[in-house]
């Protein structure tokens, strides 16, 4: 019984990058025709809040914390400065009394819980075919950490971070990074009215976060 003769490498090789090549252009093709609803995530999609970090670092408020720790932060999240080069700053900047176990865990504990409805309400978005992307001002140890504590987090399809891009909101810089990575949201939702004054000067339909609530009206008053 003759079968079909084996292809041969090359031609498989050939074909599968042909392929590739096709599915390539298809995802282009796909963010370039897509809509996107961009999003912050601090207080947008988890709580964030300072209180528990500096209970743990035995200080009452922010206002204890050294001015150039301070600035430090700001660098870890523009990425102009290793995890491992701010955690020694941390050490530094608290006396060498924690681990840098202690350190860890006190900083991560800034992340809260997922903010009640917007699961409901990303899964909603989704399933009209928008795809939503984080916009966020954050650091790579803050984010991973968070995304573990996001149920929501499967409904995300892409991120623009501060600490990759150089900069922080409100710069011009980051609106501009998410419009060549995937193109100008039909929705901004942002917690900070500094924020959306940014990226509505550029010409984004931005939307000042209160709840989950707030946040779809003005998703489904876009959507049409």
């Amino acid at each position: 019984m003759e079968g079909r003769a084996p292809m041969p490498y090359r031609d498989r090789d050939h074909e599968t990058c042909a392929s590739r090549v096709v599915q390539l252009a298809q995802k282009e093709i796909e963010l370039m025709t897509g809509k996107f609803v961009a999003l912050d995530v601090g207080n947008c999609c988890i709580s964030v809040s300072n209180d528990e970090c500096l209970r743990r670092l035995g200080l009452e408020s922010i206002g204890q914390v050294p001015q150039d720790f301070l600035q430090t932060c700001a660098m870890l999240e523009c990425g102009m400065i290793s995890t491992r080069d701010w955690l020694c700053e941390f050490r530094k900047a608290t006396g060498e009394r924690f681990s840098e176990r202690e350190l860890v865990d006190a900083w991560n504990s800034i992340i809260g819980e997922e903010i009640p409805g917007m699961a409901e309400a990303l899964k909603e978005i989704t399933s009209k075919g928008t795809r939503v992307i984080f916009l966020s001002d954050t650091s790579e140890m803050h984010i991973k950490y968070a995304i573990l504590k996001m149920s929501l987090a499967v409904y995300v399809s892409g991120a623009v971070y501060s600490y990759e891009v150089g900069a922080r909101k409100p710069s011009e810089k980051i609106f501009r990074a998410f419009e060549e990575k995937y193109a100008r949201p039909i929705l901004y939702a942002d917690d900070k009215p500094e924020n959306i004054a940014a990226a509505s000067a550029l010409g984004w339909n931005a939307h000042l976060f209160r709840d989950s609530h707030g946040f779809m009206e003005a998703f489904r008053a876009v959507e049409g």
